[in-house]
């Protein structure tokens, strides 16, 4: 048996492939591999010049589990300090000082307690001092 085939041969048979054939084969890749959100709850902070600018995202996958997810803009006087997020006053997160540069971006760490509900109360701390607080949505 002489296994001798050439790209273009290769080529020539991808080719061939029915388009229908191409789709199902996406459909299963995307059903072994992907991970489907269960739920998705978010507080945005939207801030001035001089307070905290923050987005917060509690999230759970199918396959990965629960996670929570932090961007943040902080004043220049809050540099290299740790920020501590805050859902129903359980410590859900610690941005550590070194991880704090003013600007956080896509902090994401898993989410150690059951899943919070539309309206859970989220503060955002430094050094035990509250910046900003709202609810989830």
């Amino acid at each position: 048996m002489d296994i001798n085939y050439t790209i273009s041969d290769v080529f020539a048979f991808l080719h061939s492939v029915p388009l229908y054939v191409w789709f199902i084969t996406l459909i299963v890749v995307i059903a072994i591999f992907g991970d489907r959100q269960k739920w998705d709850l978010d507080c945005k902070f939207s801030g001035t010049q001089d307070s905290v600018e923050a987005e917060i995202e509690v999230k759970e996958y199918r396959k990965k589990g629960k996670f929570i997810e932090v961007n943040l803009n902080l004043p220049a006087n809050l540099e290299s300090k740790s920020v501590q997020i805050y859902i129903n006053q359980l410590l859900a997160l610690t941005v550590p000082a070194s991880k704090n540069n003013g600007c956080i971006r896509n902090y994401k760490k898993p989410y150690p307690y059951d899943r919070p509900t539309r309206g859970s109360r989220v503060d955002v701390k430094v050094d035990l001092q509250t910046l900003a607080s709202g609810s989830l949505e």
